[in-house]
Order: structure tokens, then C-alpha cells, then sequence
């Protein structure tokens, strides 16, 4: 065989092999498949406001790191919101409750477990002050910090119907 039979041969299989690629992105440029996606720390847990910074490691099967495009979702946005740019993503608790903050990369993807707690309310002060056992009906007024919606004001043992004002106020309905 010539040698340009060779180089024209040469020449083929290389192009009918770049051709074959593509169509699956758990492969990068390289042809490295991804295994799996490593996102930590895994269990964060976050007070309502806070924030947690996240990072996705992108491995083949021995463990290497791969350059890889990194998408970031939260299966509670109301909870625990996600923003990521990359490898790096920041998650904003929203409300009390839980989520999982999903990282995917070619195909596969890893998880953490955000739990976010309602902060401890802090009662400041009552309004009024003092009432009279039998008396007239009137409007509680607690003040302090940490107050959630969907809190309940306790009197007398009872639970009374509540209004959230904001983080800093709660009104309550007493009917004697």
C-alpha cells in the first residue's frame, strides 16, 4: 500500500471518530463520563434570613474533578431558595420547613438537605399591661422580635386568634 493510501485511510478514520461524538453531555470534551456529583456540606441548617454557601464537585469514577457546567435547583423555593453560578451556589432561607438544593452536571446529580428553622421570638412587651378578670374584651398587643406568621398567642392557656403585624408585633383578640 502507498502511502497516500495510508494517510487517506489515517485521514477517514479520524474524521468518521470525530463524527461518532456528541449527543450525551455526561462527557466533556476530554470523553470523560461523569459519575457523580458531590455537593457539601449536605445537611445544612439555616435560622429564617440566613444564607449557606454551597459547592458542587463534579467527578469521573476515580474521584477526579471535571470541568463541568453545574445547574442548580431547590425543590422549595418558598423554603430555601438558590442561586448558583457554577461550581458555587448561595441558598436563602425563606421560611421555616425543609428542601433539597439539587446540583446536576452531565447527567448525574447531587443533593444537600437544607433545614430551615423559624428564629426563637424574644416577647418584649405586653400592651396592656394588666387586665381585669371578667372585664371588657380588647386587643393584646405583644412586641419583641422573632415573630413568624402563622404565630399563636397564648392566654389562659388557650390559643386566641392571632394577626400577624410583622417580626416585631403580634395582636391578639381577648374576649373575657
Amino acid at each position: 500500500m502507498s502511502a497516500s493510501g495510508r494517510c487517506y485511510r489515517v485521514l477517514c478514520a479520524v474524521l468518521l471518530l470525530a463524527a461518532c461524538g456528541g449527543g450525551d453531555d455526561s462527557s466533556g470534551p476530554s470523553g470523560v463520563t461523569v459519575a457523580r456529583v458531590v455537593v457539601s456540606p449536605t445537611a445544612p441548617t439555616l435560622e429564617v434570613g440566613g444564607t449557606v454557601q454551597l459547592s458542587a464537585s463534579v467527578q469521573d469514577a476515580s474521584g477526579k474533578t471535571l470541568d463541568r457546567p453545574v445547574t442548580w435547583a431547590s425543590s422549595n423555593p418558598s423554603v430555601a431558595d438558590v442561586a448558583g453560578a457554577g461550581t458555587s451556589a448561595t441558598v436563602t432561607a425563606k421560611a421555616g420547613g425543609g428542601a433539597t438544593i439539587s446540583a446536576s452536571a452531565g447527567g448525574q446529580t447531587g443533593t444537600a438537605s437544607v433545614t430551615v428553622n423559624n428564629p426563637v421570638p424574644v416577647l418584649t412587651t405586653l400592651a396592656p399591661t394588666a387586665a381585669a378578670a371578667g372585664g371588657a374584651a380588647f386587643t393584646l398587643t405583644a412586641t419583641g422580635s422573632g415573630f413568624v406568621n402563622g404565630a399563636v398567642v397564648r392566654w389562659n392557656s388557650q390559643n386566641r386568634n392571632t394577626t400577624f403585624v410583622s417580626a416585631t408585633e403580634l395582636q391578639a383578640a381577648i374576649a373575657n
